[in-house]
């Protein structure tokens, strides 16, 4: 799976995604810098575009779809509801609710 830029330019090739083919959703950074992936019961995976390593995870019971607005993900957890966290440092970012 490949995500693209709002140009069609690719920005990341999601292949070396852990749980790849259980991907739900995907939400990129405002500076399209950091993918975020929700992966169902194994959480959101935070992946840097420019070696496109994960570099965090976000406990999740079922992740279903994601939004970024500025520094905050949005995350729609199944079973845990609405969840918003601090990305402003995308290497850890904080839940805030």
């Amino acid at each position: 799976k490949v995500v693209k830029d709002y140009d069609g330019n690719e920005i990341s090739n999601l292949s070396n995604i852990d749980h790849s083919d259980n991907i739900q959703a995907i939400a990129v950074s405002k500076n399209a810098d950091y993918i975020y992936v929700a992966v169902g019961t194994d959480g959101v995976e935070v992946l840097k575009v420019d070696d496109n390593k994960t570099v965090a995870t976000l406990d999740a019971t079922d992740a279903k779809d994601l939004f970024v607005q500025d520094d905050v993900l949005y995350l729609a957890d199944s079973w845990g509801g609405l969840k918003t966290y601090d990305i402003s440092t995308p290497e850890d970012p904080s839940l805030q609710n």
